[in-house]
């Protein structure tokens, strides 16, 4: 299992979490949870991870007051 963390969480239903840690299986998500301070074994990815149909995809880079897409955002799927 994967831990990742980002500035924003996107989910389906709950919109968007600030500050959260995305546990990811296989390209799923696990579980996610609040980010509490630095944690072993967890990555910081700046933007946005978002949840698709259990995949998680981290958005970068990623307008953070708008909460969209900029001009030459990436999607990438994390495994």
């Amino acid at each position: 299992m994967r831990r990742y963390a980002s500035h924003y969480l996107y989910v389906p239903g709950l919109g968007y979490l600030k500050n959260r840690v995305v546990e990811v299986e296989e390209g799923h998500m696990v579980r996610h949870l609040p980010l509490e301070g630095e944690e072993a074994g967890t990555s910081w990815l700046p933007g946005v991870l978002r949840v698709e149909e259990g995949r998680v995809f981290h958005y970068y880079p990623y307008d953070l007051n708008a909460l969209q897409p900029v001009a030459g955002t990436r999607r990438r799927q994390l495994p």
